[in-house]
């Protein structure tokens, strides 16, 4: 996992990388946790490297948009493979959860 802020803003990307179920250690959930007090207009996930998504990187990420909207923020999930991207949706959060092509168009998404 790898933490990266755009350069002087509130956009942070985390990007995840491999099979999150079997990588997530306590010390990233630690991380995310921290980067979810700071003051973050924008969080992205990379999901562009994700191949198995479980269910504590589930509820990672839906913790992080509860918190995020809190701030008056957004989260948008950049880049996932089809089988990602199936397990939001048949999980319900696909219309919650905005997704995007790539971190690039994330960092610009607007609703359609």
């Amino acid at each position: 996992m790898e933490i990266f802020q755009k350069e002087n803003s509130k956009i942070y990307c985390i990007a995840i990388k491999g099979s999150m179920s079997a990588t997530l250690t306590p010390e990233d959930e630690r991380s995310i946790g921290e980067l979810l007090e700071e003051d973050i207009t924008l969080l992205l996930f990379d999901l562009s490297s994700l191949v198995y998504l479980g269910s504590t990187v589930l509820r990672v990420i839906l913790n992080a948009v509860k918190k995020i909207r809190s701030k008056q923020g957004k989260v948008v999930l950049c880049s996932p493979n089809q089988y990602v991207r199936e397990i939001f949706e048949i999980s319900g959060f696909g219309p919650i959860i905005p997704i995007a092509e790539s971190v690039e168009s994330g960092v610009n998404y607007q609703p359609g």
